[in-house]
Parts: structure tokens; sequence; C-alpha cells
């Protein structure tokens, strides 16, 4: 028994002593200690050389006046050129290419302010305008603006005779008279219609042929500033026009007033009251047809079981 207890306290004995000298091994010395590790090194780090150059518009897309204006910023830039061009529908050029702003700025930051007036770059139409900034390392920077420049359009609405009146305020110097013309879904003039300017003056009415359809006295009202509209004796509908003013030799003083004009159309022919006993229900021929063979196939099958029942059994 006490060889054994001898032999367990020798053990850990051996045991106590190998942990101390690991523990001292593995201990760092203070000089080693003082020594950073390669998390604790300071990182320097090296500035990226980037460019910016932005288009920016206060304006919307669409207008209707000819004010537009947008903003240029740029940091880190050389060259900057910006163009316009002007274009119709068709993408045929109104106007331009033309350069708006081309200078070296010398890899320095800033912004300009552009306030256009669009009539001056040919008028209504669609606009393009490009900025290409020359950006680190010579690196073109691109960006584009584009706007419609749409003209106003007033629209009139007539009552039940097809009279309505356009808003002519604001009427040209030298006007001698207002000339409305009424047009087809393909641009065709289908009516003219023509209006003194004079407190006795009065109205005509033309067809697509040039014949007068009416004439009526008055038409023009210059406390007002609104001229006479007359749309009876055409189809109800939605009809594009122009309100041109014109002087007194003929010719027309600026664009006019382009207008939509709504009208209704005439009443709906009132069938006289004959008597008739269907003649207020709302059917048709095919609605005659229908019921009269339904009637016809139910008179049928009635026949047929009567027969059926009277005749005579074999029995």
């Amino acid at each position: 028994m006490k060889k054994t207890h001898k032999k367990i306290l020798g053990s850990l004995g051996l045991g106590l002593v190998a942990a101390v000298t690991t523990a001292a091994v593995l201990m760092p010395s203070p000089e080693a200690a003082a020594i950073p590790s390669f998390t604790d090194v300071i990182q320097v780090r090296i500035e990226n050389q980037e460019s910016s150059f932005e288009l920016t518009s206060g304006s919307p897309s669409v207008i209707t006046t000819p004010g537009y204006n947008f903003r240029v910023d740029y940091d880190n830039i050389g060259d900057i050129n910006i163009t316009l061009v002007n274009k119709d529908d068709d993408g045929n050029i109104i106007y331009g290419p033309t350069t708006l702003w081309s200078t070296n700025v010398g890899w320095t930051a800033g912004d300009r302010t552009f306030n256009l007036d669009l009539d001056s770059y040919g008028g209504y139409g669609n606009f393009t305008i490009t900025g290409v900034g020359e950006g680190y390392g010579s690196v073109p920077i691109e960006r584009i603006l584009t706007v419609r420049y749409e003209e106003p359009i007033q629209d009139i609405y007539t009552d039940e005779d097809g009279e309505g009146y356009g808003d002519v305020d604001g009427i040209p110097a030298g006007t001698e008279m207002i000339k409305t013309e009424v047009y087809d879904g393909d641009g065709n003039i289908i009516r003219t219609i023509i209006t003194g300017t004079g407190t006795e003056g009065k109205t005509d009415v033309y067809d697509k042929d040039g014949h007068l359809v009416i004439s009526i006295p008055g038409g023009y009202d210059p406390t007002d500033y609104e001229t006479l509209i007359y749309m009876s004796g055409l189809p109800g509908g939605v009809y594009p026009g122009r309100i041109k003013f014109i002087d007194g030799e003929g010719s027309p003083i600026g664009r006019g007033i382009k207008v939509r004009i709504h009208w209704e159309g005439e009443e709906p022919i009132v069938v006289p009251d004959t008597g008739g006993l269907f003649q207020n229900l709302n059917i048709s021929r095919e609605d005659y047809l229908i019921t009269g063979a339904v009637v016809f196939m139910v008179i049928g099958v009635v026949a047929f079981g009567i027969v059926k029942r009277n005749r005579p059994s074999k029995k």
C-alpha cells in the first residue's frame, strides 16, 4: 500500500515539473513582448484620384414655355464641351448642333448654370443637350439631358348649338381679322371661321370647299378677348385647330394659337310616335327571328304531346 502511494506522488511531481517548464519556455521575454504583431502595423491609405461630371435640370422634361435651365457640376475635370441640337418628331434637325460651352477648367471643381431661351434655338422640338468632361486619365465622362418643347394647346368646349369661344387675350397689334381653322385627323382643313375684330363685325363660317355655311353677327368680344367657334353641322368629336391673327393684307401675324375643340354633335333624331305596340322596345331584326324560332319550337312540342295523348291505344 505504501509503495502505491509513493508511485502516485512521484508521478504527480514529475507532471508538475513538466508543466512549469513548458510554461517558462512558452512565456515571451520582456524584449519580445515589445515587438508589435502584423495587425498593429499602421497602414497608409493612398487617396484615389476620381473625377465627377454631372448635368442636372430644374425644368420638367416637357415644357410649353421657352425658358429652360440646367446646371453643370464638375470635380477634377479638364476639358468641358457642351452641345445642343433640336430635332422634330421625325428626327430631322431643326437647329444645331451648336456649342454652348467649350473650355478647360484646369482639373478643378466648380459649377455653372445655363438659362436658355429655346425660341432662340429653333423653337418647338426635341432638344438634346450633351456634355462631355475630360476625367482623370483622360477618360471622357458623357452626360445627356433631353427636353421636349411643345406648343401649348387651348381646349375649347362648345354648347349644344355647337358654339364656343376661344381665348385670344394678347391679340397682336395690326390684327384685322381672326381666322380659326378646324382640321380632320390628317390635318386637312374642314372648316374655316373668320371673325372681324370690329365691334360691328361678323363671323363667316366656310366648309372644306370654301362655301359659306352661315354668317353670324358679331362673334368677337373685345372686352373679354374671345372669338366665336362654330361647329354645328360637323360630326361630334374632338377636333384639332388653330386660331390665326390676320393683318390688313391677309397675312398671318405670329404663330397663332393651337386649339383642341370639343363638340358633342347634333341632337339624335327622334322617331315619331306611330302608336305601334313594339315601338318603345329596343328589339332588333335578329331578336325577332330568334324569338320566332323559339316560339315555333315550343308550339310544335305542345302540339306533338296533344296528338300523342289523343291517339287511340292499339291494345
